[in-house]
């Protein structure tokens, strides 16, 4: 199929209901005093995500659920006291997160609000919040979109994400370095998010030691509850 345009945002119904596996691997590598540990986590989580409203100018209120399922530390499965963390928020279509129930250390980037090309590329900003500073400090990130590619039954825009390797500030003589590259699939006529990968890798160093991490973080669509007019029409989609 030849791609000529695709617009990027979401398009959401009063009711719909997303349902989301979410799996993160990470790695945490610790040196003090020439002491060296590493700990190797496997994270499984639920997320669902329900509209709860839709305004007139397309501003979505969310309500997300996350249900850690299953955590297993150095190949040993760790008990887990399962409880639901609920968020509230309020989108825009392009993914702006314009308002939030609990405070977060970071911004996601937003979409462009203009129709993109294949090959065409654009920059999104992430603000993080760093203790102690009273400016968020600003983390780029350089999109392109690649291309379509069917995943798990939609028609998907293919988008490459990376930030290069940037230096945060975090206290005197202590500084981090953070870098990730990833994949992200959007269904960009249904508008919703289907598949990412994202690879994250962190270096703090600081007087006698340092702290390195990778962080991979894979979420898929499992269903969506879309309801349909009349009000009394459903259905579900499996993913």
């Amino acid at each position: 199929m030849v791609l000529d345009t695709v617009k990027l945002e979401y398009q959401m119904k009063k009711d719909e209901e997303l349902s989301y596996k979410i799996r993160v691997n990470s790695q945490r590598e610790t040196s003090d005093q020439g002491k060296v540990q590493t700990d190797k986590d496997v994270l499984t989580l639920n997320m669902t995500q329900k509209v709860v409203a839709v305004s007139s100018d397309g501003i979505y209120d969310l309500e997300m659920n996350v249900t850690p399922l299953e955590l297993v530390r150095n190949s040993e499965p760790i008990k887990l006291e399962v409880q639901s963390q609920s968020v509230k928020l309020k989108m825009s279509r392009s993914g702006e997160i314009l308002a939030i129930s609990m405070p977060s250390p970071a911004t996601q980037p937003s979409f462009p609000t203009k129709p993109l090309r294949k090959g065409e590329s654009w920059i999104g900003e992430s603000k993080i919040n760093l203790p102690g500073k009273a400016d968020p400090f600003i983390l780029k990130f350089n999109y392109m979109l690649w291309g379509l590619e069917k995943v798990k039954g939609y028609e998907c825009a293919q988008i490459q994400v990376s930030s290069p390797e940037t230096k945060i500030p975090i206290e005197e003589q202590v500084t981090q370095k953070v870098s990730a590259v990833g994949t992200t699939y959007f269904a960009h006529k249904e508008g919703r998010l289907v598949k990412s990968d994202v690879e994250t890798k962190t270096a703090m160093d600081f007087p006698g030691g340092y702290v390195k991490t990778l962080t991979q973080i894979f979420v898929e669509l499992q269903e969506a509850f879309v309801p349909e007019a009349p009000a009394d029409e459903e259905f579900i989609i499996k993913g």
